[in-house]
C-alpha cells in the first residue's frame, strides 16, 4: 500500500509565525519554487493562521503547487497539508517527490542560513497486524469476537441480532478508545 508523505516543520519556541517567515523567505529566494501571494494570503484569511503556497517551479506547465499551513490541534508547527496540480492528479509517487523536493531544498536554505526551523518528512508505514490497527485489548477482543462468533467457518456474519449487537459493542469500543468517550456500556 503507498502512502502519502507527512512533512511537518518545527522550530524550538513552537511558533507558528518563525516557522512561516523561514518558509516564505525561503520559496521568495529560490528558484526552483513561486511564492503565490495572492493564493497565500486567501489560504492564510482561510485557516485563520499563518499558511502560505508555493508553485514548484520545476513543474510550471503543469502548476503544481505545495499548500502548507497549522493542522487543526497541532499549533506551533506547519505542515505540508496538500500537493495539488492545476489540472488533474498526482499519483503517490509525484505527490511524495514533490514534497520530498519542497523539504530537500528548504533544509539546504535552513542551513546556510540558520534557521531555528526544522523539517521532517516521513512516509508513514501502513499497520501489518490486527494488533497494530486496534491497540485496544478490550476493544480488539470485541472485534474477534464479532469476527469469529463461534461458527465453523470463521466469517463475518451480521444478520442475527447477536451478531449486530457485537458489531455495535466493538464499534462503540473503538470510538470510545479512539476519543477518550463513554459511548455504550
Amino acid at each position: 500500500m503507498k502512502r502519502f508523505a507527512d512533512v511537518e516543520f518545527t522550530n524550538p519556541n513552537n511558533n507558528a509565525e518563525v516557522i512561516a517567515q523561514g518558509l516564505v523567505a525561503f520559496v521568495r529566494t529560490s528558484k526552483d519554487w513561486n511564492f503565490l501571494d495572492e493564493a497565500s494570503a486567501q489560504y492564510s484569511h482561510a485557516v485563520a493562521g499563518p499558511a502560505l503556497m508555493a508553485e514548484s517551479a520545476i513543474d510550471a506547465e503543469s502548476g503544481i503547487a505545495v499548500a502548507i499551513a497549522e493542522r487543526h490541534g497541532k499549533l506551533g508547527k506547519l505542515e505540508i497539508l496538500n500537493v495539488v496540480p492545476s489540472k488533474g492528479q498526482l499519483s503517490v509517487e509525484q505527490y511524495n517527490g514533490v514534497a520530498k523536493r519542497f523539504v530537500l531544498g528548504f533544509r539546504r536554505y535552513s542551513r546556510q542560513h540558520h534557521l531555528p526551523v526544522f523539517a521532517q518528512y516521513s512516509v508513514p508505514t501502513p499497520p501489518t497486524s490486527l494488533h497494530q490497527i486496534i491497540r485496544g485489548n478490550r476493544t480488539r477482543r470485541l472485534f474477534e469476537h464479532w469476527l469469529f462468533p463461534g461458527s465453523i467457518w470463521g466469517t463475518p456474519t451480521i444478520s442475527h441480532p447477536n451478531d449486530i449487537d457485537r458489531l455495535d459493542d466493538f464499534i462503540c469500543a473503538y470510538i470510545d478508545s479512539a476519543q477518550g468517550l463513554i459511548m455504550r456500556h
